[in-house]
C-alpha cells in the first residue's frame, strides 16, 4: 500500500475556504465545518479516445455544526471511462467537538474503493480517485496551545490524503499523510484544521489488467491548550483529584473530598516521581491542595497515595499538557 500526502490539500485544497486575516480571538469558538466526498478523473489522451459516462451520487459538501456528534456524507458511482467500467465508493463520516477550556478537535472516519476493469486496449491512460474530507474553520485559539494531528490507515493500492492545520492568513501550515503524527506548540490566533483521504487507481494506455485500490482511514486534529489534563485514573478517585495544570504560575490544584478528611489517614503526593507532601491529621482537613513549582516542560506527573484508616492503600495518577 503506498500512502501519499493529497497535492492538492493546503491552501489550494482541503483548507481553501474562508482563509483571511481576523483580530485574536477573544473566546473559544469554530466559525464553520465542512463534511464532504469528492471524485478526481485525469484522462490521457483525446475526448474520442476517453469517453467519460459516470452516474450515481456524486461528490458532495455540507456544514455540520460542532456538537460532538457524527455525521455521514456518501459517494456512490458507476459507468466508463475509455474503455474501462468504473466504480468509486466513498463514506465520509467526520465530527467536530470544542470544549470550555478552547480545546477542538476533528474527528473523521473515511472509506474509500475504486476500480477500474478495462473492455479492451486503449490508447487512454485513465486515473480515478475517490476522497472524503472534514475540516473546521474560524477555530479561535485563545492561548497558547498543542496542535496535535494523527491517525491509522490501512488498505492496499494507493492512498491519498493529508491532515492540516494553519492560521487562516494562510501562515504556519503542518501536513502529514494519512497514518503519520505531527504534535507542534503554536500560538493563539485563528485556524483551520481537518483531514483529506481517498483511494486512486488507474490503467496505463495499451493495458486490460483490472485495477483497485481501497483504504480505511480513521484520523484527528486536534488543538489543546497547554496545561490541559491529559489523564487521571486510581481507585482512589473518591478521596482526590487532579485539576488542570495552571501554566501561568506552574501549579496544579488537588480537590479533596469529604472521605479524605473524615476516612484518610495519610495522603502522600508527588510531583513527576519526586515526593513533594506527606499529609496526616489536621494537614488533611482542607479541600484541596496545590503543588508548586512543577517543571513546565515536563507531562507535570501528579501521583497520590492514598493511607485509608481501614488499611488500604489506594492512588491516583494524573498527567498534563506540556507548558511549553
Amino acid at each position: 500500500m503506498a500512502v501519499r500526502r493529497w497535492a492538492s490539500a493546503g491552501a489550494a485544497g482541503l483548507l481553501a475556504l474562508g482563509l483571511g486575516v481576523h483580530p485574536a480571538p477573544a473566546q473559544a469558538a469554530v466559525g464553520d465545518s465542512d463534511l464532504a466526498v469528492g471524485e478526481k478523473i485525469v484522462r490521457g489522451g483525446s475526448v474520442a479516445d476517453c469517453p467519460a459516462a459516470i452516474s450515481g451520487a456524486g461528490p458532495s459538501t455540507r456544514s455540520i455544526p460542532a456538537d460532538g456528534a457524527w455525521r455521514t456524507q456518501n459517494l456512490d458511482r458507476s459507468g466508463v471511462l475509455g474503455s474501462s467500467k468504473v466504480r468509486g465508493i466513498a463514506v465520509s463520516r467526520g465530527k467536530v467537538t470544542t470544549d470550555s477550556r478552547g480545546a477542538s478537535r476533528v474527528d473523521v472516519s473515511i472509506s474509500n474503493a475504486v476500480s477500474l476493469t478495462p473492455s479492451g486496449a486503449s490508447p487512454c491512460s485513465i486515473s480515478y480517485a475517490t476522497n472524503g474530507s472534514t475540516a473546521a474553520f474560524d477555530v479561535a485559539v485563545t492561548k497558547k496551545s498543542w496542535l496535535v494531528l494523527g491517525g491509522t490507515v490501512r488498505g492496499r493500492g494507493e492512498v491519498i490524503g493529508s491532515l492540516e492545520a494553519q492560521r487562516m492568513d494562510g501562515s504556519g501550515r503542518v501536513a502529514i499523510a494519512p497514518g503519520r503524527s505531527a504534535t507542534v506548540l503554536v500560538p493563539s490566533g485563528w485556524y483551520a484544521m481537518g483531514a483529506q483521504a481517498g483511494s486512486r487507481t488507474n490503467v496505463p494506455p495499451g493495458s486490460t489488467a483490472p485495477t483497485q485500490s481501497t483504504s480505511i482511514f480513521e484520523g484527528f486534529a486536534a488543538i489543546i491548550p497547554v496545561g490541559t489534563r491529559r489523564s487521571l485514573s486510581g481507585n482512589g478517585l473518591g478521596y482526590v483529584s487532579v485539576d488542570h495544570r495552571d501554566c501561568t504560575l506552574n501549579r496544579v490544584r488537588l480537590p479533596f473530598t469529604s472521605r479524605a478528611r473524615t476516612a484518610a489517614a495519610k495522603i502522600t503526593l508527588y510531583v513527576n516521581g519526586v515526593r513533594r507532601a506527606v499529609l496526616t491529621g489536621s494537614g488533611l482537613q482542607r479541600t484541596s491542595y496545590t503543588l508548586t513549582g512543577i517543571d513546565p516542560a515536563s507531562t507535570g506527573a501528579v501521583k497520590a497515595v492514598i493511607r485509608t484508616k481501614s488499611g488500604s492503600t489506594l492512588t491516583v495518577s494524573s498527567t498534563s499538557w506540556a507548558c511549553r
